[in-house]
């Protein structure tokens, strides 16, 4: 068994991880929980988790490259499911980079950036950008619309493992999408 081999046959256990964070992180994002938004430990909490789900997300579609090469799968379905997972990849990946930025910016002041003209430049645009798209409402269309993609990748996912007719939601989104 080469490299290729065993990094795509660790797909299916590297996979779930992110997909429980990602789906607690988007619960968190969505449902507003009036008692929790008001602990300052709470938008760091919500962070960790996204950051860390994306990292986990990263590491799915590499291994995910690897299993493809590996088994013979339906082209269609397999192309639908990587284009969900970079399309979850990137909703939750903003996601990430705004509380990432927001934690930067927190410490900004214990680093003096004056001494760094270039990187002061970079990093006033990040910040911009960041305080632009750090909107409540924003964040949680973000995470839902990456909640959905989230969805559309597992049963995807599951339809290339089981076969598109591996359970009602399966054969209902392969039908609706027209791969069967």
């Amino acid at each position: 068994m080469n490299i290729s081999e065993m990094i795509g046959s660790l797909h299916p256990a590297i996979v779930h991880l992110p997909i429980g964070m990602l789906t607690l992180y988007a619960v968190l994002e969505i449902l507003p929980l009036k008692r929790l938004e008001s602990h300052a430990s709470y938008r760091y909490t919500k962070g960790i988790i996204v950051c860390a789900g994306v990292v986990g997300v990263m590491l799915a579609l590499q291994s995910g490259e690897a299993a493809a090469e590996m088994n013979r799968h339906d082209r269609a379905i397999l192309e639908l499911h990587e284009l969900m997972a970079s399309t979850t990849m990137w909703f939750f990946g903003i996601l990430a980079g705004i509380y990432a930025i927001a934690w930067l910016r927190d410490v900004e002041q214990m680093v003096r950036l004056e001494k760094f003209p270039l990187l002061k430049k970079v990093w006033d645009i990040l910040s911009r950008v960041a305080n632009a798209l750090d909107k409540p409402l924003l964040r949680r269309v973000l995470a839902l619309f990456g909640f959905v993609a989230l969805s559309l990748t597992g049963i995807l996912g599951g339809a290339l493992v089981y076969g598109p007719d591996a359970d009602f939601l399966v054969s209902f989104v392969t039908k609706l999408l027209g791969l069967q």
